[in-house]
C-alpha cells in the first residue's frame, strides 16, 4: 500500500509507518537539474532519488499559443498536478499548466494544450523549453512513529544558472495515519445549501476544506500538546469532522462576512475540544487502548465510531444551521 506524503499538514509534513510513502513536490521556480534530496532520521542521513518528466524543447506555438509543438513525447503521466510547468527561454520563464497531450502518429507531431494561452509569442530563433515542476521520490519505510524527521531538496533554479543550488526544507514526523476527518466538497456544499453567498461548485470548496483542515490541526495540536500528542494520535479522526466543517465554512466568509467568519470559528473550537472528551487518545504509543490511555477519557474505541453530540443550535444572520453529529 502506497501513501502520498501531506506535503504541508499545518506545516510538517507526515509519512506513514508500516507502508510505503510517496513525496511529492511542486518547485517554485524552473531547474536546469533533476532535484536531489536527503531525509534525515534519528541524526542519520538517507538519500531521496526524485523522478519526474525532464525538461522537453518547444519547437513552436501554434496560432492562439495555447498549443505547444514539441520535439520529444512526455515518458511521464502528467496530470493534474503534475502538469505545472513553465515555457522557458533566453528570455522568458511563463508559468503556466498543461492540460493535456496529443501524438498524431501520422505526422509524428507531439502537441501541449495550455490551461491559458502564453502571453506573448515565442522569440524567433531562440530555443524554448517545457521545464516541469512536478517532483517525487519514495521514502524509506519506518515500523514506528518518530518526530522530529528533515527533508531537504536542492535544485538549481534556470534563473541562477551557476549560482549555489537552492534549497527547500520541509519538518517531517512518521506517524500512525495522514489525518483526515472525511469531509467532502459533497458534504460541505449539503450542509450550507441555502445559505447567502454559498459557492455552488466543488471548486469554489476545495480549498476552504483545505485551509479548515489546516486550522483543526492546529487546534488540535495545541491542545494536546502538554501530553507531546498529534493529532496522528487520535484513532478516530472521523468524529471531529463537525469541527472541520464549521472551520472551512469559517473560511468561504472570511472576507464578506467576518462576524460570521469569527462565529463559525468559535463554534469550530467548541465542536473540536467537545469531540476531544469523547475519544481515547494514545498517550503510551501503542496503538492499542490501555488503562493509561483513559486519564479524563471516556469512550475507548480504536476505529471510528459514533456518539451522541451536546443539542446545540447556531444561528447565523437570518438562517440556522444545525444538525446532528452524523
Amino acid at each position: 500500500m502506497t501513501s502520498r506524503v501531506c506535503v504541508d499538514c499545518a506545516g510538517q509534513t507526515q509519512i506513514v509507518v508500516g507502508q510505503d510513502n510517496i513525496f511529492e513536490i511542486i518547485l517554485p521556480q524552473p531547474s536546469t537539474t533533476i532535484p536531489t534530496g536527503t531525509i534525515t532520521i534519528a541524526g542519520t542521513d538517507t538519500a531521496l532519488s526524485f523522478q519526474g518528466q525532464e525538461r522537453i524543447e518547444i519547437s513552436s506555438a501554434e496560432p492562439g499559443r495555447r498549443s505547444l509543438i514539441l520535439t520529444g513525447t512526455p515518458t511521464r503521466y502528467l496530470a493534474g498536478r503534475q502538469g505545472v510547468a513553465w515555457v522557458v527561454s533566453d528570455s522568458i520563464a511563463w508559468a503556466c499548466r498543461v492540460m493535456s497531450y496529443d501524438h498524431d502518429v501520422s505526422t509524428d507531431v507531439v502537441r501541449a494544450t495550455l490551461a491559458e494561452a502564453l502571453p506573448a509569442a515565442l522569440p524567433t530563433g531562440a530555443t524554448a523549453y517545457l521545464h516541469y515542476g512536478y517532483w517525487a521520490a519514495a521514502l524509506p519505510v519506518r515500523q514506528e512513529p518518530i518526530a522530529g524527521c528533515l527533508i531537504k531538496v536542492g535544485y538549481s533554479p534556470v534563473s541562477r544558472v551557476g549560482d549555489p543550488t537552492a534549497g527547500l526544507t520541509f519538518l517531517a514526523a512518521y506517524v500512525r495515519q495522514i489525518f483526515e476527518t472525511g469531509l467532502t466538497a459533497q458534504m460541505l456544499r449539503d450542509f450550507i445549501a441555502g445559505a447567502p453567498s454559498a459557492p455552488s461548485s466543488d471548486a469554489g470548496l476545495e480549498p476552504a476544506i483545505s485551509a479548515g483542515l489546516d486550522d483543526l490541526v492546529r487546534h488540535i495540536r495545541t491542545a494536546l500538546a502538554q501530553d507531546h500528542l498529534t493529532e496522528a494520535d487520535i484513532p478516530a479522526p472521523s468524529a471531529l469532522r463537525d469541527a472541520h466543517r464549521l472551520f472551512a465554512l469559517a473560511h468561504l466568509y472570511a472576507v464578506t462576512n467576518r462576524e460570521l467568519h469569527d462565529s463559525l470559528r468559535s463554534e469550530a473550537r467548541y465542536a473540536a475540544d467537545d469531540a476531544l472528551r469523547y475519544l481515547w487518545i494514545d498517550r503510551d504509543g501503542t496503538g492499542k487502548p490501555s488503562p493509561a490511555d483513559t486519564m479524563n477519557i471516556t469512550g475507548l474505541r480504536s476505529r471510528d465510531f459514533s456518539f451522541a453530540h451536546p443539542s446545540h443550535r447556531m444561528r447565523l444572520k437570518g438562517w440556522r444551521m444545525w444538525e446532528p453529529w452524523w
